[in-house]
């Protein structure tokens, strides 16, 4: 009798800081936002006229039916402010109001229904931008880079600029003054973006509806974050192909072509 196969399980961990990262620091209120409506404050309607229509949906219009993320005891703020919908397989974050000044580190992981499963699927150094009400996440190139003159280094700039990952709508404004933004819509709808694997069109549609949020913690210096999904082609199917540390080295090491392929001076 053929056994039966549990289903995939995609975690996500976000965590600020790594790679030895300097952020600046910028005064509250000064930092740039991309696409932003910048000018004056609209002014208050004229009696009778309506009042201007607010901008987004107010808070509890989003999260209503979620259930906030608490994992620590002394009410120090997550990295993350976290929301649940259990029922749904939905999740919710409000990323902090200096978001577009710092980078993250996302590292992931499939927990069950692979091959592979438990050991890291791949790791990812971010940021984000804003266009509008989207919100766009870039890998940061930090393979290639120049310790040359003035106009390598300008050239590498030019160059080897940085990769679009995904990008998501902002639901709504956050009560510490960050956008509100659906994690399901970007690490679950977008899994492949992620993962690395190319997702097949059955799933990706039928993870709208068949997902599950099996684990969430919201921490001050990291979140997690973990989706239940089912395939259609069952357990022990390719994500990644893991490789022995150390073997890109290696290959450049014994042919002299590939030296350097990456190095510009």
């Amino acid at each position: 009798m053929k056994s039966s196969k549990p289903p995939v399980r995609l975690a996500v961990l976000l965590a600020v800081g790594l790679f030895g990262s300097i952020v600046l620091a910028q005064e509250p209120g000064n930092i740039p936002i991309p696409g932003e409506r910048m000018g004056p404050a609209k002014a208050d309607a004229k009696p009778g006229e309506a009042p201007p229509k607010p901008e987004y949906p107010p808070l509890d219009q989003i999260t209503k039916g979620y259930e906030k993320v608490v994992s620590t005891t002394d009410a120090t703020p997550p990295l993350f402010t976290l929301w649940v919908d259990k029922k749904n397989g939905r999740a919710l974050a409000e990323l902090p109001a200096d978001y577009l000044s710092k980078k993250y580190f996302i590292a992931m992981t499939v927990s069950s229904g692979e091959v592979y499963a438990g050991l890291q699927a791949g790791d990812l150094y971010v940021y984000w931008k804003r266009y509008g009400d989207t919100l766009a996440l870039f890998e940061k190139d930090v393979d290639t880079r120049s310790t040359g003159d003035k106009e390598s280094k300008a050239s590498v700039e030019r160059l080897f600029t940085d990769r679009l990952i995904a990008d998501t709508p902002v639901l709504t404004m956050g009560p510490k003054g960050g956008p509100i933004i659906g994690l399901d819509n970007l690490f679950v709808a977008q899994a492949g973006k992620f993962f690395g694997f190319p997702p097949n069109p059955a799933d990706a549609q039928a993870a709208q509806k068949l997902k599950a949020v099996k684990h969430a913690k919201a921490f001050p210096k990291n979140v997690e974050l973990a989706f239940e999904v089912p395939l259609s082609r069952g357990g022990g199917a390719f994500f990644f192909r893991p490789r022995r540390a150390g073997d890109d080295a290696h290959q450049r090491a014994e042919d002299p072509a590939l030296l350097g392929q990456r190095d510009a001076r």
